[in-house]
């Protein structure tokens, strides 16, 4: 495990706070490590499937369907972000 301690603020701020009140996180945290997902497939450091079979696999105590994973992927492509 790494843990790592960063201060936002400006922009990164806004967009983290806009990320856990649109329901698409529940916390900073959480928001950080799904930009962290998002941009690991964006850039082909992984592809979608084995993300999906990453995140089963770590999320055996709260089990999501694929379609909840998909939703929630969907949900974060549909996100926007006010300047």
């Amino acid at each position: 495990m790494t843990a790592i301690t960063m201060r936002f603020d400006g922009l990164y701020e806004k967009i983290l706070n806009q990320i856990t009140r649109s329901g698409l996180a529940t916390s900073k945290s959480e928001a950080i490590r799904l930009a962290l997902f998002k941009m690991a497939v964006d850039y082909g450091f992984i592809n979608q499937e084995t993300l999906l079979k990453m995140i089963r696999a770590e999320n055996k105590k709260h089990p999501l369907s694929e379609e909840e994973i998909m939703e929630g992927i969907e949900n974060a492509k549909r996100a926007t972000v006010h300047r």
